[in-house]
């Protein structure tokens, strides 16, 4: 990424304190205006966007609305998507080389590029199915 400003600077700062949890351009206002850093709603979306081209977050869509989860990962030879449990809300990163077969069988035979950072796939985890169960 080429020049940050102080405020990208922040909201990155302030991703990173999250880490792996899932956060609300919301919460991560309230978190600058804490620090001593009031930006704006519109900043922060405008930012988040720039952070997500760059693959340095993920954008989670939920019924609830869209939440921003830190990427530190960098490509490689794993697809580095998202997997979102309907039940408890949990969401991991799917580091996995299998994926990249889909990705690869997609882009063959369909013509459909997909972009890993921004792919959610959305199911049940082990845990909640075994909720289920009971």
């Amino acid at each position: 990424m080429a020049y940050q400003t102080k405020q990208l600077q922040a909201l990155i700062d302030c991703l990173a304190k999250w880490g792996q949890r899932p956060v609300s351009a919301a919460q991560l206002r309230g978190d600058l205006q804490a620090m001593g850093k009031p930006v704006s709603l519109a900043t922060i979306y405008r930012q988040l966007d720039r952070l997500a081209q760059g693959h340095q977050l993920h954008k989670i869509v939920t019924p609830e609305g869209s939440l921003f989860q830190y990427c530190p990962h960098h490509e490689g030879e794993t697809a580095q998507c998202l997997i979102h449990c309907q039940g408890c809300g949990q969401v991991s990163h799917l580091d996995c080389h299998e994926a990249l077969a889909l990705f690869d069988h997609l882009s063959q035979h369909h013509g459909f590029q997909v972009d890993p950072a921004l792919t959610q796939l959305t199911g049940t985890c082990a845990q909640c199915q075994g909720k289920e169960s009971l």
